[in-house]
């Protein structure tokens, strides 16, 4: 008997019961911030239209975010903030980042989706993001703003948004199979014209440094109605697009150049 004991002692203490994973669903009016690892928010529906805070602020690692609507919200729709792994799918965000006007930036430029490092470390890296199926649209910053690495942007719907439909600083990024949509809407349009559908750029940010030219992979997409279909901008650091392919996309009715690439002297692999 003690023998028996003994042995589920140890058994015990090499395999630790499991803990089930915190669940998050229902309504949510004054936003949501979600910092437990693994935790799951599912068939929600969260806004925040009263305060100046993100709706739904992630800061647990491989959190996943399924089946919700996010909406009215004044700064951020969603942000991955310095995680470690998390995944958002088959959710709609919009009417969000709507704290600035239309047609303009205000103070600072929110995204409807957004994953931000907090800086280059172990710890305040946010890599390894899977954003997949939603419908993200109709709001007066980005629709999607990514500073991070290892981030895949696959099968979204992405619809007016000022400036910027899926728009990247991030390295070792996938963007695959997303349809990216400029109706006319002048709401939303930026000096008269509506947003690049999907974007790369190396902005000075604050422990940040250059990663948005290295390894980017853009497959399989549709852009209608754009100012660009697919777009790598200025870098702050002088790095030219380095093994990155953009192959096999539709881009219909773009206002400027389908694919526009700001060329530097250390550009190879493209």
């Amino acid at each position: 008997y003690l023998f028996f004991l003994t042995s589920l002692f140890v058994l015990s203490f090499i395999f630790p019961t499991s803990v089930s994973a915190i669940v998050y669903s229902g309504s949510y009016s004054n936003g949501l911030t979600v910092s437990e690892n693994g935790a799951i928010v599912e068939n929600a529906d969260i806004s925040n239209s009263n305060g100046t805070e993100v709706c739904l602020k992630i800061t647990g690692d491989n959190v996943t975010v399924r089946n919700f609507k996010i909406h009215n919200c004044q700064s951020h729709g969603v942000i991955f903030f310095g995680t470690n792994g998390g995944l958002i799918e088959n959710s709609e965000i919009y009417r969000a980042a709507m704290k600035d006007p239309p047609n303009s930036v205000g103070s600072g430029w929110p995204s409807l989706m957004k994953v931000q490092s907090i800086e280059e470390s172990a710890t305040g890296l946010a890599h390894d993001i899977i954003i997949r199926n939603n419908y993200i649209h109709e709001g007066y910053g980005e629709c999607m703003g990514l500073r991070g690495s290892n981030i895949k942007v696959i099968g979204n719907h992405v619809k007016d948004c000022y400036s910027m439909g899926i728009y990247s600083n991030s390295d070792h990024t996938l963007v695959s199979d997303n349809f990216v949509e400029c109706t006319g809407n002048p709401e939303f349009n930026r000096a008269g014209i509506p947003m690049v559908g999907i974007g790369f750029a190396e902005e000075g940010f604050a422990n940040w440094g250059a990663h948005g030219h290295d390894s980017q992979t853009v497959v399989r997409n549709t852009v209608i109605g754009c100012k660009h279909g697919v777009r790598y901008g200025s870098s702050t650091f002088n790095m030219g697009l380095a093994n990155t392919e953009i192959a096999f996309n539709k881009l219909y009715n773009i206002k400027l150049a389908a694919i526009s690439i700001t060329h530097y002297a250390s550009e190879q692999n493209v």
